[in-house]
């Protein structure tokens, strides 16, 4: 906004000025070389499109990641905690899982659907709109993958203060 802004205010006052030396005597050709004599041009270097979208998307498809990951990682910690008797995550029979296979199997499981869901959401939405993209798949693996394990262990660490699920009242 603020290089469209300043756009209008130098081209309003050029124009004005421009006026007003054609007023004081001067051809048009003689007031545009004195009220422009160098051109200004734009170079937009990391938003060559000049839109939102080219910038904006990525960012908020990140974070619809990152937040859909962590809310239902809470929602299905509240609603284990419901149906489990004693009202925790990790069952209290020490013949059924031990808590690291337990979280390394819950992990595993949310990082291959969220995996999927990226590679759809940061590879072929961008390219299905024609938006630019600088980083291939496997640039973009090398991104994303720290980024949902660490969105998930966040997402687990949480999961301890939800006690139940949110109901609608």
């Amino acid at each position: 906004m603020i290089t469209g802004t300043s756009f209008v205010a130098i081209e309003t006052g050029s124009q004005i000025q421009i006026n007003n030396l054609i007023n004081s005597g001067l051809t048009e050709y003689q007031a545009e070389i004195t009220a422009n004599p160098l051109k200004f041009v734009d170079n937009a270097m990391a938003n060559q499109a000049g839109g939102f979208a080219s910038y904006g998307l990525p960012a908020a498809l990140i974070l619809i990641i990152q937040q859909t990951l962590i809310i239902a990682i809470g929602i299905l910690a509240g609603t284990a905690r419901e149906h489990n008797y004693s009202g925790t995550l990790v069952p209290t029979d020490r013949k059924q899982l031990g808590t690291f296979r337990l979280v390394t199997g819950k992990a595993a499981a949310y990082f291959t659907i969220y995996a999927l869901l990226s590679i759809y959401m940061l590879g072929m939405i961008p390219k299905w709109f024609g938006y630019g993209q600088s980083a291939d798949f496997k640039e973009l693996s090398a991104l994303i993958t720290p980024f949902i394990l660490s969105s998930i262990f966040l997402g687990m660490t949480l999961s301890v203060i939800f006690k139940k699920r949110g109901k609608a009242q």
